[in-house]
């Protein structure tokens, strides 16, 4: 729970009046009659609105100023993460549903890569294929998955890595039996096919590919399934490095650690599950089963400091990855939540919905070492961790600026 202070309290003296630095003493005394109000409210920062269908891929710039969205609609649009502006949209798969978003380096500019999955052909020769568009060369690629089964190609899913250079695609049988998927990964620019024709293993009665991921580096490729079980990938080859059932449910959602030896899951069986991955098979960290819901959506930030999961109560949740504690629950959406990523600073995220929105939400439960000046006003509002913080650290240097009086009067002005 967070609060605000009681605006009609007397006792609450107007600190501009009075002349001299007496805000601990204020805070001390004001602190006794705050009046509580409901977590995540007042931490919505920007609603995100322009898209006629679901949201189905978020991604933010390594800078930070700018949000991608992939919606059904069939457009991509490119958001200025400060104000909300809609920078510009993207209609090149010609209204095919962009399911997979990216920020990627091209000749030394960065560009935007989209890409969406469909079925083509006929039975008995259907094939999955995805489409992906390069705004830096304007070129529209394809790389398909073909028949697989005498039953024909029914859900697929479709992954970008972290930097665009890789696109995996995976299908399925309509049929439950014979219990069949394909995947293959390709370089996305040369077209040139790394992981060729992967068979899904016929030893249980959920096989089916419904999620994939790259590990930061590309060196493997992550293959989740119907039935909970991860296959781990060599990308270059697509030899099984090991499997291991990591869910009671479908997985839906990975996301490895870009600096850290982690993977963070999620799943229809409700729960989102944090890993070790150092060794040869993964070890168990963390269960995290708050949500009672589909969670469909996971990601986790640089040294493993957040994670967030989100999914089908329409809720966002963050969590301390060091102290493994639920910190924060963020409502709003009015549908399933099916995409979300952090900000580089780790004190924004952005979730997008099947309610046909995307939002950009703050938190500020961050480490000393982490904050500056401009935190406290950066997104409009404070709350009492604010009031915490400048209390814990009055006087020190932040930015070669000590915190002190008028960072109180910015938190006062800014309230909630």
């Amino acid at each position: 729970m967070k609060y605000a202070l009681g605006a009609q309290d007397p006792h609450c003296i107007p600190l501009h009046r009075t002349g001299w630095n007496v805000a601990p003493f204020i805070v001390a005394a004001c602190l006794a009659t705050v009046t509580p109000v409901m977590a995540g409210n007042g931490n919505d920062v920007i609603t995100l609105e322009g898209h006629t269908d679901e949201v189905l891929a978020v991604a933010v710039s390594p800078d930070g100023t700018r949000v991608l969205t992939g919606s059904a609609d069939g457009t991509a649009r490119l958001w200025d993460a400060g104000t909300g502006a809609d920078l510009e949209t993207f209609d090149e798969l010609d209204g095919l549903a962009v399911r997979a978003v990216a920020f990627v380096l091209h000749e030394g500019e960065e560009h935007v890569l989209i890409g969406g999955l469909e079925t083509t052909g006929t039975f008995p020769s259907e094939e999955k294929t995805a489409t992906l568009w390069h705004s830096g060369t304007e070129d529209t690629s394809t790389f398909s998955v073909s028949q697989i089964a005498t039953t024909g190609i029914s859900g697929g899913v479709l992954a970008l890595s972290a930097d665009g250079a890789l696109v995996a695609v995976g299908a399925s049988s309509v049929a439950p039996a014979p219990h069949s998927f394909q995947v293959k990964v390709w370089e996305a620019e040369s077209g040139d096919e790394l992981l060729h024709d992967l068979d899904g293993s016929l030893d249980d009665f959920a096989p089916w590919a419904t999620a994939l991921a790259f590990s930061p580096t590309g060196e493997h490729t992550l293959v989740g399934r119907n039935g909970g079980r991860i296959d781990v990938l060599v990308t270059d080859g697509g030899e099984v490095a090991h499997s291991f059932d990591a869910h009671t449910g479908r997985v839906a959602a990975m996301a490895p650690a870009a600096d850290a030896e982690l993977l963070l899951t999620g799943s229809h069986d409700e729960t989102a599950k944090l890993w070790d991955a150092a060794g040869e098979e993964e070890e168990l960290l963390r269960t995290m089963d708050t949500h009672g819901d589909h969670v469909l959506a996971v990601d986790i930030s640089a040294g493993a400091e957040r994670i967030l999961t989100a999914g089908a109560d329409n809720r966002a949740m963050l969590w301390d990855g060091e102290e493994w504690s639920l910190m924060e629950i963020f409502t709003g959406h009015e549908d399933s939540i099916t995409a979300a990523a952090f900000f580089p600073n780790v004190t924004h995220f952005v979730t997008g919905s099947l309610d046909g929105t995307a939002r950009i939400w703050s938190h500020w439960k961050i480490p000393p070492e982490s904050r500056t000046t401009g935190d406290f006003t950066l997104s409009g509002v404070t709350d009492f961790q604010d009031f915490n913080f400048l209390l814990e650290n009055w006087g020190e240097q932040i930015d070669g600026v000590p915190l002190g009086f008028l960072d109180f009067i910015a938190m006062l002005e800014n309230w909630g």
